[in-house]
């Protein structure tokens, strides 16, 4: 709404640490309005430090880690059963049935690591044949093996065996998934 600034001005500084030019002199094509610096956004309140929100998290995983470790196979599954079908959330909105894969699908620290708790679901499905959780948690593992051997890298940096072991153990997965699906 200015038809032209005149030549001379003074800066000035506000709180937010930005200069501004306040014109001495303006011609103006409409009334001079006041200049009202825009106050920066109030902070946010204090988070409710009273309330543990990770507590029932930590104490599920701990028991699926547990319930895995020992073989209670059984158990384990009427836990799934009970996430799946009570659509059960934790304080934060996360889905315990994807927390609980999460737990069952992690954990290992290395390639030995990794094998054991493959074998691990791998003897879970085998006790528990009507068992989907076991098959949906192995599925879990195989896909991030078959990622694990293809790599990093775009497909152009990609060699050709490390995709034939991704084919390959992709395979694995979708065998794994079908299986569960006849379920």
């Amino acid at each position: 709404a200015f038809a032209r600034l005149g030549e001379d001005f003074s800066p000035e500084v506000w709180g937010n640490g930005l200069v501004y030019a306040r014109a001495k002199r303006w011609t103006l094509s409409e009334p001079e309005k006041p200049f009202v610096p825009i106050r920066p956004p109030e902070p946010p309140p204090e988070p409710v430090t009273d309330v543990d929100v990770d507590a029932e998290f930590v104490k599920d995983r701990d028991e699926i880690k547990s319930l895995l470790a020992n073989r209670r196979f059984e158990e384990l599954d009427h836990l799934f059963a009970r996430y799946r079908k009570g659509r059960e959330f934790y304080v934060g909105g996360a889905r315990k049935l994807h927390s609980a894969y999460g737990v069952v699908g992690s954990g290992w620290k290395d390639e030995k690591g990794l094998a054991r708790r493959k074998v691990e679901l791998q003897e879970w499905a085998a006790a528990r044949p009507d068992s989907v959780s076991a098959r949906v948690a192995l599925a879990g593992v195989q896909d991030f093996i078959a990622w694990r051997k293809r790599g990093h890298k775009y497909i152009g940096e990609t060699s050709p065996a490390q995709l034939e072991a991704f084919r390959r153990e992709m395979a694995l997965t979708r065998a794994i998934l079908e299986d569960a699906e006849s379920l």
